[in-house]
């Protein structure tokens, strides 16, 4: 299994090259590749995440399922723990 590093793939794009790079990204994880992104823009990539890592800091304040949240959910949620961090 191969793995892949992005980090704000999307900035700077506009919308026919960001739908080419979610294309691209489907491909490699349905390939079975590991994709790890870090991004601002979670609207465009959180359809694609299994789980959600949660930066504050330079630290991780978590790692967990999507369980199916949308960005704005995952916004809240790090709002949460960084009100508590």
């Amino acid at each position: 299994i191969g793995i892949v590093l992005l980090d704000e793939p999307l900035t700077g794009l506009d919308d026919a090259s960001i739908r080419v790079v979610l294309e691209v990204l489907g491909g490699f994880q349905q390939r079975g590749r590991a994709i790890v992104v870090t991004s601002h823009q979670l609207a465009e990539l959180v359809p694609l995440a299994t789980r959600v890592g949660i930066l504050a800091g330079g630290r991780l304040l978590a790692l967990e399922p999507r369980d199916g949240r949308d960005a704005d959910a995952i916004k809240a949620r790090y709002r949460a723990l960084v009100a508590h961090g």
